[in-house]
């Protein structure tokens, strides 16, 4: 039978009884995950082993011994499955996952013949058997399989999760797109309300109004602010939902951008952990969009906290496109 055969390790790079981390730790997670999606996927058994320490980190069957030919040897595995036979009768394969973040190493193993156990796994069950919390081996829940047929169980499955992998992402970008499409939508729905009432009876506080009631709906933030500007310099506030700030602090507020380029949209997210937050408490993030006639400002439109999420793009030039009008 022909072999594919790997680096050979140091000697001092055997394995000795098995340990296991904190199930809290990032590498630990990541090869769980991956040792249940393979052995959900092939019916073989899986390990996950940390690629520094040679350390069981996850196990898919806990009556099967574990199982890494080179323990310590993750310089030899790669992303594609490798197959390596340490004996005849042993069919063992290592990868590195595929986006994992931590240094993991992936094995599994078949048997390619029946009546007959395998000096290696006879040798990793004395092993392990030092170590009291590991569970009984029983080798009846070795799987036998030719090579032929696990090397397409374990390709096939790793084809399988990169397909799925990449489905999710796309999912996730045609979510991302509809949301935009709804922003757009509401956005066009928002200013075709507001040009209808642009009319000489109709005031700029009823507008603002009209406007504030909108946004309410279109932008997921705790609170929304207009502050109109009137002949005599006089500022009116309308508010709707809760604001962190009274009209004073608003103005405190702004008044720290006098001097920004208020042609463009003002963002600001985790305002909290910044020196701003300091003076301006309960205040996480805002946008924040000048009303003006030519050069000259005649208000401000505020979005205050917004939820779940930051402050982006789409919610600056939603107010904006209102505020020029």
């Amino acid at each position: 039978m022909t072999s594919i055969e790997l680096e050979s390790p140091p000697v001092a790079a055997r394995r000795s009884s098995v340990t296991a981390t904190s199930g809290g730790s990032l590498a630990a997670t990541q090869a769980a995950e991956w040792v249940r999606w393979l052995s959900d996927h092939t019916a073989t058994p899986w390990f996950g082993w940390s690629a520094e320490t040679g350390e069981l980190l996850a196990r898919s069957q806990d009556g099967v011994p574990a199982y890494w030919p080179y323990c310590n040897g993750a310089k030899s595995a790669v992303a594609t499955p490798q197959f390596v036979e340490p004996e005849p009768g042993l069919l063992c394969c290592q990868l590195i996952p595929h986006g994992a973040e931590s240094g993991i190493v992936l094995t599994s193993y078949v048997l390619t013949q029946s009546g007959r156990i395998p000096a290696e796994l006879v040798l990793s069950t004395v092993d392990q058997g030092l170590d009291a919390a590991v569970p009984a081996m029983d080798f009846a829940d070795v799987p036998i399989c030719s090579r032929s047929v696990f090397m397409r169980l374990v390709t096939g499955a790793l084809a399988q999760r990169e397909a799925v992998r990449k489905v999710t992402q796309l999912d996730a970008q045609v979510e991302a797109l509809a949301a935009q499409i709804d922003y757009v939508y509401e956005e066009i729905s928002l200013l075709h309300n507001i040009t209808r009432h642009l009319r000489l009876s109709t005031s700029p506080t009823e507008l603002a109004q009209l406007c504030l009631e909108r946004l309410q709906g279109l932008i997921d933030a705790e609170g929304h602010i207009i502050a109109l500007q009137d002949h005599t310099g006089e500022l009116h506030f309308l508010q709707a939902g809760p604001l962190p700030m009274d009209e004073l602090k608003l103005s405190r507020l702004l008044s720290w951008f006098d001097d920004l380029d208020w042609s463009k949209p003002l963002v600001k997210n985790r305002v909290s952990q910044s020196l701003l937050g300091a003076d301006f408490p309960g205040l996480d993030s805002f946008t924040a969009v000048a009303i003006a006639d030519g050069e000259y400002r005649r208000g401000w439109i505020v979005s205050c906290n917004r939820r779940c999420e930051e402050f982006g793009t789409i919610e600056a030039n939603m107010l904006q496109s209102v505020a020029r009008i």
